[in-house]
């Protein structure tokens, strides 16, 4: 479907987070039911995955110490709409400070 595409193109071409994507997706006048069904469509391990490559790029881009870059990088992601807990999820088994 329509929202299903919008849903997939969002998160890997814009690198948005489902909840950004549900937002814009209610400014659209798409329904709940609707949404929560394109959301859910998308690959939770790419999602994630996606996750981690943004979070790394965003972490080494800072020069500060790891726990500035780590809070720096969490801030990052929350603010394009990815939840804290799939970031944890992406970065809990890699080498970042919390």
């Amino acid at each position: 479907s329509t929202l299903n595409n919008i849903t997939v193109k969002n998160i890997s071409a814009d690198k948005w987070g489902k909840i950004k994507i549900a937002y814009y997706l209610k400014q659209k006048r798409n329904s709940e039911p609707c949404i929560k069904k394109g959301l859910e469509a998308s690959d939770y391990n790419e999602y994630i995955s996606l996750i981690e490559e943004i979070f790394s790029k965003k972490y080494f881009s800072i020069s500060k110490d790891k726990k500035i870059k780590t809070k720096k990088s969490f801030e990052y992601l929350l603010g394009k709409g990815f939840a804290y807990n799939d970031i944890v999820e992406a970065i809990k088994d890699k080498e970042y400070d919390f």
